[in-house]
């Protein structure tokens, strides 16, 4: 019965279009590192001699050697093909060096492969595989079987390494490299009932086009502008490298100057020199002759990932990187000045966290130019990255254990020639860590929703100890509580005040709502309505941080407030001319608005007597006291009356 070539030659179409498709993207990406395309070309070639040996077998002496070649080069390279896959299996889970660095391994994996190779060159004198009969004709061997039991036996390994790293593996691409093993097992069966339909090319290239455009979206991959490696597949990246043990070394590239630049070129010119960047950088991996995995970050920031041998290429590659983009480049007729930061990053020696390499590449954007190459390692020693990347389970612990601990700072009244009042600090002393900074864990509070269950507990303590007996003893008027942006926003949390100071009989009168001035830019409703219900209840706001930078003086006009805390920068002004007539406008103003003033960051005589004479009503700062912890606090006050 003549065999049927026409799925044979529609799976050469479709390979044909995929090695073009295939080409045309590496011209764009400029360069590629993978086994899909080893893969495809050794399918291609199959599909090739798959043709070349029916259109051969016909009967007759003639071509006698090539039908032997012709049909050798066929199965050996059908029996490379389970090999390759599984080798492409391994490096889409990013686990080849767990078989790179294990010889025992790598000859157990290539055995069965090398098995069949050396079966099939040798058939034309065993014809165990395979052999050409007398009268010209192709002919299977006794031994044929063992093509399909080496072959099996690779499916077993694709689908052994699919499930044991299918949590690395999202279903877009679980499903395509899977496909693969049915459809083969499918093909068998069919050619075995039907030996002249040839559908084996055609299965094999149905699911290497479906790879291609699941998997293998280099366009999803690549930035299109510089031809790098994208930020997501950056991230993806290190988190299967923590899940799968796999040591690499990354070089950061910060452009320090970044925003300067982007601020004085328009978007074409900073796509050119973002190109500029990436065919340097691309051009170090080619003199040193490794290769190199490089990731745009975007803004201005790079990564070169390295594996295996060439980890060992890292400093020398982070220097040429330094050397090389230090010098001005041209960019569409512009001398431009670069200002490289470099820094040497390798895992796991440096940190096994990827939250802590997450928070220290959020830093790298904003370190300041630095003159050399710097070691990851220097800055990952630092306690803060580890605090940072726990802090949801520190938060956690300190709101179920009551952690949090509530500190007063005594606040001076010029008026009254005593102490008036006292503003509440949050303070986080942990078991493990020990004291940690608010400005640490309070914006992470915030970006987790935590803020919300910490606010509340601070209320706690505050209406607490207002409705104390010791409390009432220190003849104090108020004490400050401070909001942030995200409780404000929380439509329920005049409710939750007014809840809390029922609870412990507070008089509106005697808790001062501090607002920050980052607060007042959002005019967002449910901070309004919230403000302006506690406002009508009786409930008095101060405005904390005035001068940081963020004022808008008709939005804070705008709001009830009943205070204004300058922020301690406005307490260093007596060395500069300039600085103390801003001071001074900035004092007569608030005062015509008719609000009092409180002055942060007192801390000698000196300015004391300055802002006393400037007419300012309040003082706070270590001049008096630095924060204290409620016992001390009272102590304080008690001792100073």
């Amino acid at each position: 019965m003549t065999s049927l070539l026409y799925l044979d030659y529609v799976a050469l179409i479709i390979y044909y279009f995929m090695l073009v498709a295939w080409f045309f993207r590496l011209r764009k990406r400029r360069s590629y590192k993978g086994l899909y395309l080893p893969l495809l070309l050794v399918a291609t070639f199959t599909c090739v001699f798959d043709i070349f040996t029916i259109i051969f077998n016909v009967e007759g002496s003639y071509f006698f050697v090539l039908k032997y070649l012709l049909n050798g080069f066929y199965l050996v390279l059908r029996s490379l093909i389970p090999l390759l896959y599984v080798g492409y299996i391994i490096s889409v889970t990013e686990t080849w060096h767990k078989i790179v660095n294990n010889s025992y391994i790598k000859c157990l994996i290539a055995l069965p492969c090398v098995i069949s190779a050396i079966m099939t060159i040798t058939s034309p004198l065993t014809h165990l595989i395979y052999y050409i009969d007398d009268s010209g004709l192709y002919k299977r061997g006794p031994a044929i079987f063992i093509l399909y039991i080496d072959a099996a036996i690779y499916f077993i390994l694709c689908l052994y390494f699919c499930i044991r790293y299918s949590e690395l593996l999202k279903p877009e691409k679980y499903i395509p490299l899977l496909s693969i093993i049915p459809s083969q097992v499918a093909t068998v069966i069919i050619q075995l009932m039907f030996p002249h339909i040839l559908c084996e090319m055609i299965a094999t290239a149905i699911s290497l086009l479906l790879i291609m455009i699941t998997i293998e979206k280099q366009e999803e991959k690549f930035n299109p502008s510089t031809g790098l490696l994208k930020s997501e597949i950056f991230y993806d990246m290190i988190d299967n490298a923590k899940s799968v043990s796999r040591p690499y070394s990354a070089i950061f590239i910060n452009i320090a100057n970044h925003s300067l630049l982007s601020d004085y070129l328009p978007l074409s010119g900073m796509v050119a020199l973002y190109s500029s960047v990436a065919r340097r950088l691309e051009a170090i991996g080619s003199q040193l002759k490794i290769s190199a995995e490089i990731y745009d970050l975007e803004n201005g920031l790079f990564s070169v990932v390295l594996y295996g041998d060439d980890i060992e290429f890292a400093n020398r590659y982070a220097s040429y990187a330094f050397e090389t983009l230090k010098h001005d480049c041209m960019v569409n007729g512009l001398n431009l000045t670069v200002l490289p930061s470099v820094c040497v990053f390798k895992f796991p020696e440096d940190t096994k966290s990827v939250e802590q390499l997450r928070l220290f590449l959020s830093d790298l954007r904003n370190h300041k130019y630095s003159n050399g190459v710097n070691l990851a390692s220097t800055y990952m020693k630092n306690k803060d990255y580890t605090i940072m990347a726990n802090m949801d389970t520190i938060l956690k612990d300190a709101i179920e254990n009551d952690r949090f601990e509530v500190y007063y700072q005594p606040i001076y009244s010029n008026e009254k020639n005593g102490f008036n009042s006292a503003e509440a600090l949050l303070r986080l002393i942990t078991p493990e860590y020990g004291f940690i900074r608010p400005d640490l864990f309070i914006p992470m509070a915030e970006e987790s929703g935590a803020i919300h269950k910490i606010g509340l507990i601070v209320l706690e303590k505050v209406c607490r100890f207002i409705s104390s007996d010791e409390f009432k003893k220190l003849g104090l008027d108020y004490i400050e509580v401070n909001l942030s942006v995200v409780q404000c926003m929380d439509k329920n949390l005049a409710d939750k005040i007014l809840s809390v100071c029922k609870k412990y009989g507070v008089n509106p009168s005697q808790l001062n709502l501090e607002i920050t001035e980052t607060a007042s830019i959002f005019t967002q409703r449910n901070m309004i309505k919230n403000i302006n219900r506690l406002f009508e209840t009786g409930y008095s706001f101060s405005l904390d941080d005035f001068g940081t930078g963020y004022s808008n003086l008709v939005r804070i006009a705008s709001l009830p407030l009943n205070i204004v805390k300058l922020d301690k920068s406005f307490t260093w002004t007596e060395n500069s001319e300039d600085l103390k007539i801003i001071l001074e406008n900035t004092i007569n103003m608030i005062k015509k608005m008719n609000m009092k003033i409180v002055v942060e960051g007192v801390e000698t005589e000196e300015m004391l007597k300055r802002f006393k004479d400037l007419g300012c009503e309040y003082i706070q700062g270590y001049y008096f006291s630095k924060p204290l912890p409620e016992y001390d606090f009272i102590n304080y006050i008690k001792d100073a009356s």
